[in-house]
């Protein structure tokens, strides 16, 4: 297995609403420009997920439409989940996106001193519109009982390291993870999980926004919420077992001192009622109609 890095935000859990939305309609922040291409996953490309650096410039990789709806309505620490309605075409799930759009300078007072989450809380409704105008994109909320794992400490306590938070980043953040790696050529970056065909190592994440990627390399069939009560960053690492490309469940909760526990829960859910393939040209498209 290669190496596979996790951005920050990558997999974002989500904020409360009811009803129908859509952001159509709503006048609000929007992206000066965006350009919206089919991603091809053999094109050497070295990160997948979102990226909001220093720039001016907010950028997806390979990302389907279910989980730009992630992106644009989900603020953790909360637990919600995107399903598609009857009738709506797979690709949804299954087409991915290569989004590069233009902040107007006016939303970008302070940028340098914001984290990436307070950043990502300028972005939302700006994805959101986009969404709208180009996906038109509508969804409804709804609460639904929901199989989950619930992740708690195991007696003993947990198996992780508490550190300091990332800095937030000066400049664009590619050039200065180049320049990380140059000065800790075996170490991993800070605010990600990277996995090899040995371990996944994660530096300096928080628990909430990392369980993703960890249920997914475990392949968990299910939701998992974090209730470790863990509020900080932290370093760990998990093993892969040997000839494996993924972990059992039972080894994370070896490697972390944690256990995953069965329960069925209500799970405000945002359900995708409708959606249509975008228009891709190949150069900047205006930015939504208000």
């Amino acid at each position: 297995m290669g190496a596979f890095i996790l951005f920050p935000g990558a997999l974002l859990i989500a904020q409360s609403g009811s009803g129908d939305t859509t952001s159509a309609d709503q006048a609000g922040p929007a992206f000066e420009v965006a350009t919206i291409r089919q991603a091809n996953r053999g094109d050497g490309r070295h990160w997948f997920g979102t990226k909001l650096d220093n720039s001016d410039r907010f950028q997806t990789s390979a990302m389907s439409l279910t989980g730009l709806v992630y992106e644009a309505y989900m603020i953790p620490p909360a637990q919600n989940k995107v399903e598609i309605d009857h009738g709506v075409p797979d690709w949804v799930n299954s087409v991915e996106y290569d989004i590069t759009a233009k902040i107007e300078n006016s939303y970008m007072k302070d940028w340098d001193r914001l984290s990436y989450e307070q950043r990502m809380n300028v972005i939302r409704p700006m994805l959101q519109a986009l969404l709208a105008e180009r996906f038109h994109l509508r969804l409804r909320t709804e609460d639904r009982m929901t199989p989950v794992y619930v992740l708690v400490q195991a007696k003993g306590g947990a198996h992780v390291k508490e550190v300091s938070a990332p800095e937030p980043v000066k400049g664009d953040e590619e050039e200065a993870q180049k320049r990380w790696a140059d000065e800790h050529p075996n170490g991993v970056y800070p605010g990600v999980i990277m996995c090899t065909g040995e371990k996944c190592i994660a530096h300096a994440v928080k628990i909430s926004t990392s369980i993703g990627q960890i249920s997914a390399n475990a392949h968990s069939d299910r939701m998992v919420i974090d209730e470790t009560g863990l509020k900080g960053y932290y370093d760990f690492s998990i093993p892969y077992p040997d000839k494996a490309d993924e972990f059992p469940m039972h080894t994370v909760e070896e490697a972390l001192g944690m256990k995953f526990e069965s329960r069925s829960v209500p799970i405000q859910t945002y359900v995708i009622v409708s959606a249509e393939k975008p228009a891709m040209d190949g150069v900047d498209n205006p930015p939504p109609t208000r």
